[in-house]
């Protein structure tokens, strides 16, 4: 193989190497260029992220004060998932017989039913026949509503008492439920 090359063919050769040496050096220099700005987005992204967290952290002490005025609130409304259904049905059953007896109604039945899910609550109830009159009925209603944790009601019916008792007594049948957060 014979290497003597002309002028030409060498101006050539380096030229053609020239060339490729910058084609190599300019995709070399396009993909730091594209892992730059990659880089550069990825630092924008996580600077805003710490911009947030930061918020966070300042907002820290009020958001903990916020969320523990809400479980205050909550636990006016419910009972706590600390105290079993069976004992939640005992103080409705108590809280409600107290109502009655103050307002002189007369509990002709109680019965504790089956507690229920619903969303992240188990309701507790229990079904009370009773005989009163409507202003005591009225008074029931309106001494319950103050009650805490809440006790709802989730039936009442309301029949008159036959033509032989004397005034405007009711015989009612009233579904009382309470809410316990279940985890």
């Amino acid at each position: 193989m014979n290497w003597n090359l002309s002028n030409k063919q060498r101006l050539g050769l380096l030229s053609t190497i020239t060339i490729l040496f910058v084609l190599v050096y300019t995709v070399y220099v396009s993909g730091v260029f594209a892992t730059y700005k990659a880089y550069e987005d990825q630092i924008h992204t996580v600077s805003e992220r710490v911009a947030r967290l930061q918020g966070f952290v300042e907002a820290g002490p009020l958001i903990e004060a916020q969320t523990h005025e809400a479980e205050r609130f909550m636990h006016g409304l419910v009972y706590p998932r600390t105290v079993d259904d069976l004992n939640i049905a005992a103080q409705l059953q108590q809280k409600v017989r107290a109502a009655f007896q103050a307002v002189e109604g007369d509990i002709l039945g109680v019965q504790i039913m089956p507690t229920q899910l619903l969303g992240g609550f188990e309701q507790v109830r229990v079904h009370i026949r009773a005989e009163l009159d409507i202003e005591g009925l009225e008074t029931l209603l309106k001494r319950l509503e103050e009650e805490s944790p809440k006790i709802w009601i989730e039936s009442l019916a309301v029949q008159p008492m036959g033509a032989n008792r004397l005034g405007n007594r009711l015989t009612v049948q009233i579904r009382f439920v309470s809410l316990r957060w279940v985890p």
